[in-house]
């Protein structure tokens, strides 16, 4: 075979793989995400609409939630060996000082897992909450 050849039949190849791909599609849930603060400053509760890939972790559905709404949803992370820890959402930080911290719930009920690791479910209602230790 000669080099034309071979690089006729690899394109041939990719674009059957592309069809495939959007043809499928993958499918998407849709989590509703919510960021509350009662302990401190000016209260706030902000909830949003997220339609993410279904097997997204939680840490998805937030960029996705700041990518829709930054001036709400804004949040920074800090790697740390059990995976990223949510330092800040909305301005807020938590600090050792003040013994404040985000904690996430599904509904009422904590998370057992980080956000990075943790996969919501269609229909979920996770919340993040500020929160002493």
């Amino acid at each position: 075979m000669s080099p034309a050849t071979i690089c006729a039949l690899w394109v041939v190849a990719v674009a059957v793989s592309c069809v495939e791909s959007s043809a499928v599609g993958d499918p998407s849930i849709t989590v509703e995400f919510s960021v509350v603060n009662d302990l401190i400053g000016a209260p706030f509760k902000h909830s949003i609409q997220v339609s993410v890939t279904e097997g997204s972790v939680l840490l998805d559905v937030m960029k996705e939630a700041q990518k829709m709404n930054p001036n709400f949803f804004s949040f920074q992370t800090e790697t740390t060996s059990w995976g990223p820890f949510v330092t800040t959402i909305n301005h807020l930080s938590g600090t050792t000082n003040g013994k404040t911290y985000w904690q996430f719930f599904s509904g009422k009920s904590a998370l057992g897992k980080g956000v990075g690791s943790y996969v919501p479910k269609d229909g979920e209602h996770i919340i993040a909450t500020f929160s002493k230790y």
